[in-house]
């Protein structure tokens, strides 16, 4: 009796060791995935990547340059600039209130400690869907757009 005892305590245990395992793995390798309308954006600061990207989204839709700006690295917005021809300022001015997506799904990838992918499906109210890859660098405290495939275009 006490070795029947043993062994189904060993097989519940063991059974226990392996569920929870499979759980931490499913957890850790599925996408986070998140669901945003247009009025849920806001100024949210750079302590996540979501965040930051929240904080960058609303600063796009409100046509905040200094927003929009500071979500980017130095060298994405140094990038921005050279692609905008310096007029990066007033080209994100120009987008207040023309931003038409009403809905955003983002899909967190796990990075790295301090560089993480975030996909983004932005959808409109008439069914059209932008899909954007946005790549995020932690700069000290903060977390930074460092990357956007495709990148902005602001001409529409």
């Amino acid at each position: 009796w006490t070795k029947m005892k043993t062994g189904v305590v060993g097989v519940i245990v063991i059974a226990c060791v392996l569920t929870t395992t499979t759980l931490v793995i499913h957890h850790t390798h599925a996408p986070r995935i998140q669901t945003w309308t247009k009025n849920q954006l806001a100024v949210a600061g750079y302590a996540t990547p979501v965040s930051a990207l929240k904080t960058l989204l609303w600063g796009i839709s409100v046509g905040d340059a200094n927003t929009v700006s500071s979500s980017l690295t130095p060298q994405e917005y140094a990038n921005a600039q050279k692609a905008l021809q310096g007029k990066f300022d007033e080209k994100i001015q120009q987008l207040n209130g023309r931003m038409t997506a009403t809905s955003f799904q983002i899909s967190v990838e796990k990075g790295s400690s301090d560089n993480v992918t975030i996909d983004l499906l932005a959808s409109d109210d008439n069914g059209k869907t932008h899909e954007r890859k946005y790549w995020f660098k932690k700069i000290g405290k903060e977390w930074k757009c460092d990357q956007v495939h495709p990148s902005f275009d602001l001409t529409n």
